[in-house]
């Protein structure tokens, strides 16, 4: 956390690392950021941890939630794996979060090939992935969809790059897989 209350002397007043304290200790980037009211929605890099609730130890979370009430000192609430669930057993790197309303679209890069249903226990292959955040610190997946922009069925390893909402459209940067180097807006 930097104050910018000066634009041009950026001062250092907080740390928060990606096990979810501010240990400074990880060997994981953060990817990108959102914030929603009180609320840092941070997406990041896979890891082969678990995803724990319990802050220092939740490495194993591509989605985590701070709060940021306090400016210079964010505080772990929850961390979601890009599966959708707690604990699963496949992985995805966060590559891009946009906050639009109650929603949060989290973009990853699909690098696991898998099921992109509607239910929470198989979505690992969705590249873009929409949370409700109503209660911003209890993100639900509401839905998923593969880069192609198909509901369901099983990802050839396409991945999203990048997201960006406007006048009610998602804009989504995808490439690789078997869909090659392309973009597409839903």
């Amino acid at each position: 956390v930097y104050d910018i209350s000066t634009p041009t002397n950026p001062t250092l007043v907080g740390v928060q690392d990606s096990s979810g304290d501010v240990s400074g200790f990880s060997g994981l980037g953060f990817n990108t950021l959102a914030i929603s009211g009180n609320s840092l929605f941070v997406g990041q890099q896979t890891d082969v941890y678990p995803c724990s609730q319990i802050a220092g130890f939740a490495h194993g979370c591509e989605l985590k939630v701070f709060d940021i009430s306090s400016s210079t000192s964010p505080v772990f609430i929850k961390g979601i794996n890009t599966s959708g669930v707690v604990n699963p057993s496949t992985y995805g790197d966060v590559s891009a979060l946009q906050v639009s309303g109650d929603y949060l679209y989290l973009a990853k890069y699909d690098t696991d090939y898998g099921f992109c249903e509607q239910s929470a226990s198989l979505i690992e292959g969705c590249g873009l992935m929409v949370f409700d955040i109503s209660s911003t610190s209890n993100p639900i997946f509401a839905a998923g969809r593969y880069p192609s922009g198909a509901a369901a069925g099983y990802s050839t390893g396409d991945a999203v790059y990048g997201i960006a909402i406007t006048n009610g459209n998602v804009y989504v940067a995808q490439g690789g897989g078997s869909t090659g180097d392309t973009a597409c807006s839903q």
